[in-house]
């Protein structure tokens, strides 16, 4: 693949005076843009590059335990998963472009992110109208309490909440309930995702946060007894930042570009 400057000794229409990218075996234009160089328009007096740092707080108890969702047992004896959306395409930061209209914009960032998880448990046993147990906890692993992670720069940068992490049991977390069961859950990427969204008028950002509830119906009809009981996890981002660089480009996506 080569790229190609043209002279710009017209401008022309229809003439190459752009930034052109050919294919190297057939010469055929796979890229064509107006512009040489990525850059803005030097009438508009508004910023062309734009840099936005979101830092997590827990001041709107969006970290906070989340309600638990209507469980629908299942008297079957085993464990079944549910998700539940502690985070709705929630909007975390908003602000103003200055453009005329809907601007093409590339995205760098990085971040800093602090990875916590909670759990309860509760259980209630057959017979009984108080639950034995419908307690929080903290993990016992990793001690800490959390996991830390650094995103480098990159193009887009951070778009999940959370890094993709190695295969199970990565950077999990455990939990040891009062009556003695152990179990671990860990946080996904596809779970935790930033979206940016680019109007006419202004550029978004929204953050999404999907997690695991573990539920069980159990009868032992040989000693007669048993439990409805639940583990219900969600997710403390509290003390992470996500920086984000919006360089608005002069191009129009429907004009001013071609893409193969």
């Amino acid at each position: 693949m080569s790229v190609v400057f043209p002279e710009r000794t017209s401008v022309d229409a229809g003439e190459d005076y752009g930034l052109k990218v050919l294919d190297p075996d057939d010469g055929s234009e796979i890229f064509n843009a107006k512009y040489p160089i990525f850059g803005s328009d030097i009438t508009n007096a508004e910023p062309q590059i734009i840099t936005r740092k979101i830092t997590v707080t827990n001041s709107s108890g969006k970290f906070s335990e989340p309600a638990t969702p209507t469980i629908s047992y299942v008297a079957d004896n085993n464990w079944h998963t549910m998700q539940y959306k502690q985070l709705d395409r929630v909007l975390v930061d908003s602000f103003p472009h200055g453009q005329a209209k809907k601007p093409t914009v590339m995205v760098t960032g990085l971040a800093h992110i602090v990875e916590a998880m909670r759990a309860r448990y509760y259980r209630l046993d057959e017979g009984s109208s108080t639950p034995a147990y419908n307690t929080p906890y903290l993990p016992d692993n990793p001690t800490s309490g959390n996991y830390t992670f650094e995103v480098s720069p990159q193009i887009n940068g951070a778009e999940q909440l959370t890094p993709y992490h190695g295969a199970f049991p990565g950077d999990y977390f455990e939990f040891t309930y009062g009556d003695g069961l152990v179990d671990s859950n860990y946080i996904t990427a596809n779970d935790s995702t930033i979206e940016i969204e680019v109007t006419d008028t202004d550029i978004n950002i929204y953050m999404t946060q999907s997690n695991n509830l573990y539920y069980q119906k159990y009868h032992d009809s040989t000693y007669n007894f048993g439990w409805s009981r639940y583990e219900k996890f969600w997710v403390d981002y509290s003390g992470s930042w996500y920086q984000y660089t919006f360089y608005i480009l002069p191009y129009d996506g429907s004009e001013d570009i071609y893409i193969r």
